[in-house]
């Protein structure tokens, strides 16, 4: 079975390439066609197979699923979790976008059902990354947000309270998400950058209503 590991690239950038195409494809050192979906905080995954024209480009979705060579995925983030995942085994890879109204619906698990079943990966195989989002310090929430991302994901240490308030950090949220439905931990990684504390590298919406962007991004390449 082919292993695509060495042709595997991603990405997470910062506020000074945002989004850029012409930056991204710099950093990733050759140009490349590049696919993000619009992005609505839903729990849709849009797949884009070899062989397949880019006939889906525009769709409305927060995931990206592909198994397609040369072909880079992304998804926009400004406080919301970035995260890649991909199968070395399978050579599949996929891009997610996760909010909290994203990670209350599960769009994690979604698209490692969508890996496991369209494409017979095993969790177990899949390797993940969590680009930069806020962190509980910097993200007091309600209790109706509290609690929907609970019922999603189980009780754990993704949630506390302070003064009576509710704080909660969504890359870990989808930590338990992912190794829930089988992933193991030592294949995921999160990044400890707080969005929210790094004004001056990432973008921030819930600290300065900013409208700019930075990515994740993964191809095989």
């Amino acid at each position: 079975m082919q292993n695509y590991s060495s042709q595997v690239k991603l990405l997470f950038t910062d506020r000074g390439v945002g989004i850029d195409r012409d930056r991204v494809c710099a950093l990733i050192g050759r140009e490349v066609d590049l696919y993000m979906p619009i992005q609505r905080h839903t729990d849709v995954a849009v797949t884009i197979l070899e062989g397949h024209d880019l006939t889906s480009e525009g769709c409305v979705a927060d995931a990206v699923i592909t198994d397609r060579v040369g072909l880079l995925i992304g998804v926009q983030t400004a406080d919301c979790v970035p995260i890649v995942a991909f199968d070395p085994h399978r050579g599949v890879i996929a891009a997610i976008h996760a909010g909290w109204r994203g990670t209350a619906k599960g769009i994690l698990k979604s698209v490692v059902a969508a890996l496991c079943t369209d494409f017979s990966c095993r969790a177990g195989d899949i390797l993940m990354a969590v680009g930069p989002s806020i962190k509980s310090c910097c993200y007091e929430v309600g209790s109706d947000v509290m609690d929907a991302v609970r019922q999603a994901t189980g009780a754990g240490n993704y949630i506390c309270s302070e003064a009576g308030r509710w704080y909660v950090d969504l890359a870990r949220a989808n930590l338990h998400q992912a190794l829930s439905v089988g992933l193991s931990q030592a294949n995921v990684w999160i990044s400890p950058d707080c969005t929210s504390c790094l004004p001056d590298r990432y973008y921030s919406y819930r600290r300065t209503k900013c409208t700019g962007r930075q990515g994740g991004f993964i191809g095989m390449l």
